[in-house]
């Protein structure tokens, strides 16, 4: 596939292979996927399960990809709350559908996600459509640059949700009748969400459940993801993207 940087003062002839950006949640792989995608002119597919719904934003933490327009992406939001979710290879097919017009655009491809399921197929998609060693994908995993602070991440996120209406929602999807979808039975809050409904905790215990078992799920997301084989592993700041971008894009040019 054919691709361009689309930077302010450049816009030269450029090749890659596919990209993977894996890492767990909080790490912040949309970010960086979609920014990548812009440098390297790319379309971006999502490998996480949860962005596969097109409900429950706020209650299971999905990015807004909508804040970036000028980036064209699939498998976002593409089934409704109470459909089923997809299983490994229906995941590899819909990715594989996806390729030969995002090829036939000249454009190249960004996969973002931290379904470990998914990522893996994703990978293998990837390969069985290469048709030589160059067009292989590589894989980037982002993990991050002071786990320490990770607590406080996600304290941060877990009054964010809150207060951008993820009791509320909750609420909606269970006179819904979404209690025993996919969505809801595998939120990593469900439980605390669940106590705070049923009166049997505080709104500010809620919020420090929610933020304990954000942490645990994404760390022990982050052990999952490291079994992945042939992944370059890079040290994630938030605070600047860019460099971890930088530093991608860097070591894609140069495996032309």
């Amino acid at each position: 596939m054919n691709a361009y940087p689309q930077n302010a003062s450049q816009t030269s002839s450029f090749c890659s292979r596919p990209i993977v950006i894996l890492g767990p949640t909080t790490v912040g792989k949309t970010q960086v996927a979609f920014g990548l995608a812009r440098k390297m002119n790319a379309d971006v597919i999502n490998a996480d399960k949860f962005y596969l719904y097109d409900a429950l934003n706020t209650v299971t933490g999905q990015s807004d990809v909508d804040q970036y327009p000028d980036v064209r992406h699939h498998l976002y939001g593409v089934l409704q709350p109470d459909q089923s979710i997809w299983k490994d290879h229906q995941y590899g097919t819909h990715l594989k559908a996806c390729l030969p017009g995002i090829g036939e655009r000249g454009r190249n491809v960004v996969v973002e996600g931290c379904s470990n399921a998914f990522v893996r197929s994703a990978t293998s998609a990837l390969e069985s459509s290469a048709r030589k060693p160059k067009e292989t994908p590589l894989l980037f995993g982002l993990r991050w640059e002071n786990p320490n602070a990770v607590p406080q991440d996600c304290e941060r996120r877990a009054k964010t949700m809150l207060a951008l209406g993820m009791l509320k929602e909750f609420e909606q999807a269970l006179n819904q009748g979404w209690g025993d979808t996919y969505l809801v039975r595998k939120c990593f809050a469900r439980d605390p969400l669940m106590e705070y409904r049923r009166g049997l905790i505080a709104k500010l215990q809620c919020q420090n459940r929610i933020a304990e078992m954000l942490e645990r799920h994404a760390r022990r997301n982050y052990e999952t993801l490291t079994r992945i084989p042939n992944v370059h592993w890079i040290e994630h700041d938030r605070r600047s993207p860019d460099t971890t971008i930088d530093r991608i894009f860097a070591h894609v040019t140069s495996q032309r």
